[in-house]
């Protein structure tokens, strides 16, 4: 299951547990959602929605200041660097108009195949 938010604005834990919500309707089985350690994932009320519904969802969070051990940020650096370069969209309007309509060039000596990712110890 794939799913995504376009929201404006700043991030609060309101928008946050829309997002959740959203994906708790689409969802036939359990959901394991990894999260990094932005202060409205670790709220009091993400941390209390979370608690009512946790026989249908789980927050995994990734360990701060250790972007080997996610794999989201080489994907965001890819994208921020060759795909959109410095002409980020800054609004809806702007994300339509800007998605690329292949997949941006891998860095090189990158592969697109499956491999395991390396771990580092941070």
């Amino acid at each position: 299951m794939l799913s995504f938010m376009v929201f404006e604005g700043t991030f609060k834990n309101a928008t946050f547990i829309e997002f959740m919500k959203r994906l708790l309707k689409q969802a036939t089985r359990k959901i394991y959602l990894i999260v990094d350690g932005h202060p409205v994932h670790r709220s009091v009320a993400v941390r209390r929605f979370v608690a009512d519904n946790a026989e249908r969802l789980r927050l995994i969070r990734l360990p701060g200041y250790c972007p080997e051990l996610n794999p989201d940020e080489l994907l965001n650096q890819d994208v921020k660097t060759n795909a959109l370069g410095k002409s980020r969209p800054t609004s809806k309007a702007g994300i339509d108009r800007q998605r690329p309509s292949t997949p941006a060039p891998l860095a090189k000596g990158a592969s697109r195949d499956s491999q395991p990712v390396q771990r580092k110890a941070c």
